[in-house]
């Protein structure tokens, strides 16, 4: 399974993201963390959250890979 990335305000809204693109629940999905949100002044966040996440292979999709 390729991998998607997506952004957002936070950590938590870039896997949102992510597993609807994927369409599986978080429990069958893999994240990478890219980047996250910096404090900027007066308690803004400067920058976005950046997130990898691919659907969890199964010992059923390892075997074929090799195959």
């Amino acid at each position: 399974m390729e991998w998607v990335e997506t952004t957002a305000e936070t950590i938590e809204e870039a896997k949102s993201l992510a597993l609807d693109q994927l369409g599986v629940d978080e429990s069958d999905a893999e994240f990478e963390i890219l980047e996250e949100p910096r404090a900027g002044l007066f308690g803004r966040t400067r920058g976005e959250a950046r997130v990898r996440a691919r659907v969890r292979p199964t010992a059923a999709q390892i075997g074929r890979a090799h195959v």
